[in-house]
């Protein structure tokens, strides 16, 4: 099942400027593989709230400290605040999808950030476990081909996308995927295979979203 939690963050006049929701995944066996994930995602939701709360950088102390300096001014004899008003920033943590794949297990996870603007930004993240022991484990030391060869199959499977749809990719994105040596970091597991994206803006307009391609389990020994 899903585990969720929520917190809000409010200056000391109770503006509100910040939101967080975490949802990570609860396996309920009493495996040992089992138990030493849920640890894991019990840390990794443990170690995010530790962030925002402690980091100076982080999306709830940099608007804490932007609200609370436009309550100062709002507050002040100073005629025109310098600092436009903008809605509370917010981030969310989502369960994109759980696959299981022989021995491995994968956790698909999604976010969201919003810090004003237009428009905020999409995340993705994945997780691969050993089914047995629980322990993290990587796609580069599951697959039967080289990460070259791994580069080579999933450009020209992006490639053959943006030949078909010129109008809705970037007029550089054939460069930009000839430039691209890194496809085995953006990846998730679906019933059909991995799938391999490229984000927002990387090769397409923020409105198309995430696009993706998909490699069958098989074609990488998996």
């Amino acid at each position: 099942h899903v585990e969720s939690l929520e917190k809000e963050w409010t200056t000391d006049n109770g503006t509100l400027a910040c939101t967080v929701k975490l949802a990570y995944p609860v396996f309920e066996g009493d495996t040992e593989g089992e138990k030493n994930i849920n640890a894991f995602f019990k840390e990794w939701a443990d170690d995010k709230l530790d962030y925002y709360e402690n980091d100076k950088d982080s999306i709830v102390n940099i608007a804490l400290q932007y609200q609370t300096e436009l309550e100062t001014e709002q507050n002040s004899t100073q005629e025109d605040s310098t600092l436009p008003p903008v809605p509370p920033s917010e981030e969310d943590f989502s369960v994109g999808g759980v696959t299981v794949r022989g021995s491995v297990i994968s956790v698909f996870m999604e976010s969201y950030s919003y810090e004003g603007g237009a428009h905020g930004m999409p995340g993705r993240a994945n997780y691969l476990f050993d089914k047995t022991t629980g322990k993290e484990t990587t796609l580069a030391s599951l697959i039967s081909i080289s990460e070259e060869e791994l580069n080579q199959k999933v450009r020209g499977l992006f490639q053959e996308q943006v030949k078909g749809n010129t109008e809705g990719f970037f007029e550089d994105a054939e460069e930009t995927l000839n430039n691209k040596k890194d496809f085995i970091d953006n990846y998730y597991f679906s019933e059909d295979g991995v799938v391999f994206y490229a984000t927002p803006y990387e090769i397409a307009p923020y409105a198309a979203g995430y696009t993706e391609v998909t490699v069958p389990f098989e074609e990488l020994g998996l």
